[in-house]
């Protein structure tokens, strides 16, 4: 079994029609509503979340699942170990940062930067209704040795998620653990942050630890080492609840579903 690429990603909201409505004004649509059932609410471990109202959202399938949960701890940004940020493609990322500005759910954390190690990818970072954070970022041509989905290929003007960011640790621990689930190819360097330390008051040109995982669909899982507090995994927290990630053999079946903790206590689902 390997690691394709990303099902969805799932964000707990106080305000399930509040959400709703930011994404909507951002582009994508509500496609489908329900509670959450019983037997998931237990096997993702929040029995709190039994019969939560959901909604699914997305462009023709959906990729973010939202659940509310009125008593949700707020999150601020780039505050914790776990899943800490998603990174979506979108066509033009400076037409977006002009539409943002203007979508009051939205907080921009950083405008538009070309990444450290190229100019071909520039992104920027918002804070949404959920206290998540998001990274929306313009592919612009080929970065090898990275696999990476080009925005000129989108239908929409915002896509999925192609990485999720993992505040952990200890880079090598993490991306370890993924490869052992059929991650691929691991690669270690050190960049800039710029929006993490613009949050934390660090020099803007403080460089962090990284490492990168591939996996098969051109998406990727980064790991961000930084010195950052746990939280126990009974809280819920507005933000990111669990990443969903599909997980396919060599004739495309697809792997048993399992739900499982990583080693920053990120909640993972593999479908």
């Amino acid at each position: 079994m390997r690691l394709h690429d990303y099902a969805y990603t799932t964000l707990i909201t106080e305000n399930l029609e509040v959400a709703i409505a930011a994404y909507q004004a951002l582009g994508l649509s509500c496609l489908k509503r329900e509670t959450l059932a019983p037997e998931l609410a237990l096997e993702l471990g929040y029995a709190a979340l039994l019969n939560a109202a959901i909604a699914w959202l997305g462009n023709e399938s959906p990729f973010l699942r939202l659940i509310e949960y009125r008593d949700a701890t707020p999150q601020p940004a780039f505050s914790k170990l776990g899943w800490m940020a998603s990174e979506w493609l979108v066509r033009d990322v400076h037409a977006l940062y002009q539409e943002i500005e203007h979508l009051s759910p939205f907080r921009v954390i950083q405008a538009p930067t070309a990444l450290d190690f190229s100019n071909q990818i520039v992104a920027m970072q918002v804070q949404g209704p959920c206290d998540e954070v998001l990274y929306l970022t313009e592919v612009k041509a080929s970065v090898p040795p990275f696999r990476l989905p080009l925005s000129s290929a989108l239908k929409h003007p915002i896509g999925s998620a192609f990485v999720s960011i993992l505040a952990c640790a200890d880079r090598s621990t993490s991306a370890a653990f993924y490869q052992g689930l059929g991650g691929q190819e691991r690669l270690q360097f050190e960049t800039r942050l710029g929006a993490l330390n613009a949050v934390h008051g660090w020099d803007t040109e403080r460089k962090h630890p990284l490492a990168t995982l591939a996996m098969q669909g051109d998406a990727l899982i980064e790991f961000d080492q930084i010195e950052l507090p746990s939280v126990a995994s009974d809280a819920i927290c507005k933000g990111v609840l669990s990443v969903a990630i599909r997980r396919l053999g060599t004739r495309a079946q697809a792997g048993p579903r399992r739900v499982l903790r990583g080693p920053a206590n990120e909640l993972i689902e593999l479908v």
